[in-house]
């Protein structure tokens, strides 16, 4: 479709990946103001750490639908083109993980610093990995969106096996990292908030 010799496709293909990088840019933002909330400011912040939470969900959302306004312009969805294409694969799994860790995010974690009286132990935990898998899935992201040169190299085992390497080291640097320092702002927050739960959370954690 061409109007004046300006492909008009390919001018919507354009913005449609236009927005899908400002996507992948305000999730950044949304991440940076997350730790932020839970690693920086004095007190723990969980009103701030909601709020990121829905910028990264906007984002993800956006990414999403441009992601499959593109897929459907390039391939209309036909499952042969789409089989042969692993980066394209790739993608579709790593926003998949990335809407799935959020579901896990907000139905665990969120759910248990809105109670009173939390185990901070296991929030920590839970906190930390799904932050930990937010963190490298987005990362993961730019990548496959900037790796077509490498794409027939690595083919679609090679882009998950790349991603799962880096999601294992993720893991195991923040366990040893952050999750001790995010069980102690729990620790803080309780203390200061809610007195004599603040004094069994840090019983969970001595124990």
């Amino acid at each position: 479709m061409e109007a004046q010799g300006i492909d008009v496709v390919e001018v919507l293909r354009m913005s449609l990946i236009l927005v899908h990088v400002m996507a992948v840019v305000v999730a950044g933002v949304g991440i940076a103001f997350g730790d932020y909330a839970i690693l920086v400011v004095r007190r723990m912040n969980i009103s701030l750490l909601f709020e990121a939470s829905r910028i990264i969900s906007v984002a993800l959302s956006l990414l999403w639908m441009t992601g499959l306004s593109v897929i459907w312009i390039d391939t209309q969805f036909e499952w042969e083109v789409l089989a042969n294409s692993p980066k394209m694969l790739a993608k579709l799994a790593v926003v998949s993980i990335l809407t799935l860790n959020g579901v896990a995010l907000h139905l665990v974690v969120f759910k248990r610093l809105q109670t009173p009286d939390y185990d901070t132990r296991r929030t920590a935990l839970f906190l930390t990995l799904l932050g930990a898998i937010s963190g490298v899935t987005w990362l993961y992201a730019v990548f496959v969106g900037l790796a077509k040169p490498v794409a027939p190299l690595l083919g679609l085992s090679g882009f998950l096996g790349f991603y799962f390497v880096a999601l294992l080291i993720s893991i195991a640097v923040a366990m040893v990292l952050i999750e001790p320092k995010v069980a102690g702002r729990l620790i803080e927050r309780l203390t200061c908030t809610e007195g004599p739960q603040g004094e069994r959370a840090y019983q969970q954690v001595s124990a």
